[in-house]
């Protein structure tokens, strides 16, 4: 079973722009959702990462204020964590 490394975004709350960090075991294919909350996915980011210390970016200008969850999807993995937008 393969572990996978996993930190916060930093910083957050964010009013430029975040990393979300995460290291992963081998190369795989990620996808971060950004979901409001009311659920409604408002932001998809996908890309192939190689094994290791990865991260995505994601900027402040392209979401409205408020409070976020983002999820990370990695092999059949879901990994959840709260994000705050204040600019």
């Amino acid at each position: 079973f393969p572990t996978f490394g996993w930190a916060e975004n930093a910083p957050n709350p964010l009013t430029d722009k975040t990393t979300i960090g995460f290291e992963l075991p081998n190369a795989a294919a990620v996808e971060l959702n950004i979901i409001d909350l009311q659920g409604k996915v408002v932001q998809t980011k996908t890309g192939d990462f190689g094994k290791g210390q990865q991260q995505i970016e994601v900027q402040a200008a392209e979401l409205p204020n408020g409070t976020y969850y983002y999820q990370l999807d990695v092999q059949g993995h879901t990994f959840t964590k709260k994000l705050v937008v204040v600019k």
